[in-house]
């Protein structure tokens, strides 16, 4: 779960497939085998294709409270679903530990 409190400084997650990026806003952003999934609790968000990620065009998507989108690995169409993302949790794996 990422959560970017401060509304004057950005919080950006980036993947291989897309840039992720919101300020005042709580997300969560899952990296599986087959695609990655970014689903807003609060706030609004914005993601940016990278490499192959999205469609073709490279226009940037706005998810807002709610909604998840699913970005496919293997090149498919995302979709954008509703959802009730506040029952549902995430967390962050990072190769290393905070201090």
């Amino acid at each position: 779960m990422a959560e970017a409190i401060d509304r004057q400084r950005r919080f950006i997650v980036t993947t291989d497939l897309a840039r992720i990026e919101g300020a005042g806003t709580e997300f969560s952003v899952s990296n599986t085998e087959q695609s990655i999934v970014v689903t807003v609790s609060e706030g609004v968000v914005e993601i940016s294709p990278r490499g192959l990620g999205m469609s073709a065009s490279g226009v940037p998507r706005t998810l807002r409270k709610d909604q998840r989108l699913i970005l496919p690995k293997n090149g498919s169409a995302s979709t954008i679903q509703k959802v009730a993302a506040h029952t549902e949790r995430g967390w962050l794996d990072l190769p290393w530990r905070l201090k």
